[in-house]
């Protein structure tokens, strides 16, 4: 289960470097305990907690690893596809497959994608904000 992108080899062996070591990392966090007909609560707020933690550190390491902007974004999907693949799909129950892809695209195409955004406008911007445009009445 290697990222399969057209990118710079040093980089992509880099990459699937990384991506072996956050499986790594997964496995000795968080034991095997999949199922055959449920997919537990705890396995998936885990799996997410996992994917939105590192989501941040492999941001900073493909920063380091790619000077174009199109290919950085890129490689944090490819990377994130396939860990996604390796924690949450291939511990869906046998009656969920047929929805994986869907159920991917959701999660790795729409939020984790916009999640990136969101970190990388951070990363832009230099700071996060101090201050909400919302005003919140407080009441005693």
């Amino acid at each position: 289960m290697n990222i399969d992108i057209q990118i710079d080899p040093k980089v992509l062996s880099e990459l699937n470097i990384y991506l072996d070591t956050l499986k790594k990392k997964w496995d000795d966090q968080y034991p095997d305990k999949k199922s055959w007909f449920s997919l537990h609560k705890t396995y998936v707020l885990n799996s997410t907690i996992f994917l939105i933690s590192v989501l941040d550190d492999l941001i900073v390491f493909v920063q380091s690893s790619i000077p174009r902007g199109a290919d950085k974004k890129l490689a944090v999907m490819a990377v994130v596809s396939k860990i996604f693949d390796y924690i949450v799909v291939q511990a869906f129950p046998v009656w969920m497959t047929p929805f994986a892809a869907i159920i991917k695209e959701m999660i790795v195409g729409v939020v984790i994608s916009q999640l990136v955004e969101f970190i990388v406008s951070k990363y832009k911007n230099g700071e996060w904000k101090t201050n909400s445009n919302l005003k919140i009445e407080v009441k005693n």
